[in-house]
């Protein structure tokens, strides 16, 4: 006896969701040049920032994560943030508050 093969969704009827592709954005997420200010800062700042992180926890690993963990934590908000101008300032108080985090584990 031969079992037919399960339906797919397509044959059907019922459509499936395609990948979002590069253009498509969720709800809130960060505009084009949201993402471009993110960039620009990193170029800018990563390095003094990690200079900064390795003065507090001591070793340059953990300083990067730090910093890292600083970037993502800026991507994350930008929506929330109203002036982009305190982009940077959100930077530097996120990797202090990182670095005091790390000293206490």
């Amino acid at each position: 006896m031969i079992v037919p093969a399960r339906d797919s969704a397509a044959a059907r009827g019922r459509r499936h969701r395609s990948m979002p592709t590069n253009t498509d954005r969720a709800p809130g997420a960060p505009s084009e040049a949201s993402e471009q200010l993110v960039s620009d800062l990193f170029r800018a700042h990563a390095l003094g920032l990690i200079r900064v992180a390795v003065l507090l926890v001591g070793d340059q690993p953990s300083a990067e994560d730090v910093v890292q963990d600083a970037f993502i934590g800026l991507y994350r908000a930008l929506p929330r943030i109203r002036d982009q101008a305190k982009a940077l300032r959100y930077l530097r108080t996120s990797v202090i508050n990182g670095a005091r985090s790390v000293l206490r584990r």
